[in-house]
């Protein structure tokens, strides 16, 4: 894989919305950041949540045309709000790690920001945030989403499921 994957309308409208629908009855907390001392966003635990478990496995089937056999290894839920900007990392330093950065959220106006970006060795890559489609990265590409700005205060939330590659 030499640049990230777009994959759109990823799940049936039903489990789009029952995953959002568990990230809003699951508390959040102030804890996460994407490098040491960098600012902190919202996050959630969802890793032992079968419904995130069972999405993360059908994404994992998806990306096999990509990346080929995998397992799923951690499910990631993060959510940021006005002036909670990412910062660039990486999630793993293996290049046969990947993450899937899903936009979770049912509704959201791109007028609102919120984007993805990607950084290769040969390019950088801006996402606009669209509910049910994500972004298939390898994990060793330093990358962030972006923060809502100030003409919205809804909270966007995004699913990082990452996978590492059977060899």
């Amino acid at each position: 894989m030499k640049q990230p994957i777009t994959i759109e309308s990823v799940f049936p409208l039903q489990l789009h919305r029952k995953l959002y629908d568990e990230i809003k009855k699951t508390g959040w907390f102030l804890h996460n950041e994407s490098t040491p001392g960098s600012r902190k966003f919202w996050k959630q635990y969802q890793e032992e949540n079968v419904v995130f478990q069972d999405a993360g496995r059908q994404i994992g089937l998806k990306a096999e045309q990509h990346i080929g056999r995998n397992e799923l290894i951690r499910i990631n839920v993060n959510g940021q709000t006005l002036n909670q900007q990412g910062s660039a990392h990486i999630d793993f330093p293996d290049h046969d790690h990947y993450t899937f950065v899903y936009f979770s959220n049912t509704k959201w106006d791109k007028r609102w920001d919120g984007g993805f970006r990607v950084f290769t060795d040969l390019a950088s890559y801006s996402f606009d945030y669209q509910s049910n489609n994500g972004v298939l990265v390898h994990a060793d590409w330093p990358h962030y989403g972006q923060a809502p700005n100030i003409n919205t205060d809804e909270l966007r939330t995004t699913i990082a499921w990452s996978y590492r590659e059977l060899h």
